[in-house]
């Protein structure tokens, strides 16, 4: 098994740090305010449970291949993909939601047009190395890999 992390964009840790920040900052208002004890204490938890499965996205985010499949990894959720069922990989920008901390991605395409996943690899020129290593029928054409 190979394994690449995620590759991570510099503005949504910026983001998610500046989110922290002033979580901190209400917590702090929370934990001194004559509030009821459930929100003084609750609310406060209830951030901490927020940021701490947030950060186990960040510190958990991961591609790994098989000689048969590609697992991405998020947190407690977990896509598999069968390398024999890759149609297309190809470079995107697309922001949806998917297992990927930057917005320089590669969508794979299943056989059937279903699945798209969307991952981000930090080293994208290893991870497509490997993946056509062991793929075999997938090949070069521009910037995307497909079938032959």
């Amino acid at each position: 098994m190979t394994t690449f992390p995620s590759r991570r964009d510099a503005w949504l840790l910026a983001l998610v740090g500046v989110g922290f920040l002033g979580t901190v900052i209400s917590m702090f208002g929370l934990l001194s305010s004559s509030e009821p004890a459930f929100v003084r204490y609750g609310l406060p938890a209830l951030m901490v449970a927020t940021f701490a499965f947030v950060g186990w996205i960040f510190a958990s985010t991961r591609y790994e291949l098989t000689d048969t499949t590609l697992t991405a990894r998020s947190g407690p959720l977990q896509w598999h993909v069968a390398l024999d069922q890759i149609e297309e990989v190809y470079p995107t920008r697309n922001p949806l939601s998917a297992p990927a901390l930057s917005i320089h991605r590669l969508g794979i395409r299943v056989r059937g047009g279903g699945l798209v996943l969307l991952i981000s690899p930090a080293d994208r020129d290893g991870f497509l190395a490997e993946l056509v290593r062991r793929t075999p029928g997938l090949v070069k054409d521009g910037d995307r890999y497909h079938r032959a």
